[in-house]
């Protein structure tokens, strides 16, 4: 796998949860729904599921961070998307990560020697 090639699939990615999201938010102001209720559990379950099994298909490793399973769960649950700019460190450099493409920085480390 390349480099574009991690940044187009994590585009695509991105944009299908970002698209799953907006969905919930214009259903929600509707119906009044919770993100607890039945509907907003199994549809945040399965958005769960899919970012769980994008990650296994690009290989990315399990997180450091015991709450999350692995970068993509982290980017997409504590730094919403990159709307934060949480920092993280790798290999000693440090790095807001507000986009894709800084996510992908942050995990082509870890996967570059395994495609």
């Amino acid at each position: 796998m390349t480099r574009n090639q991690l940044l187009r699939a994590l585009a695509s990615w991105e944009r299908t949860c970002q698209g799953m999201h907006c969905q919930w938010d214009a259903f929600a102001k509707v119906t009044d729904a919770s993100p607890d209720s039945r509907l907003g559990s199994a549809l945040f379950c399965m958005m769960k599921a899919y970012t769980d099994a994008v990650a296994d298909a690009l290989g990315v490793p399990p997180s450091g961070c015991k709450e999350f399973t692995h970068d993509l769960d982290w980017y997409a649950s504590e730094n919403d998307y990159g709307a934060k700019g949480l920092e993280v460190i790798v290999n000693k450099r440090r790095r807001e990560i507000r986009t894709v493409a800084d996510l992908a920085w942050l995990v082509w480390p870890t996967i570059k020697g395994k495609a």
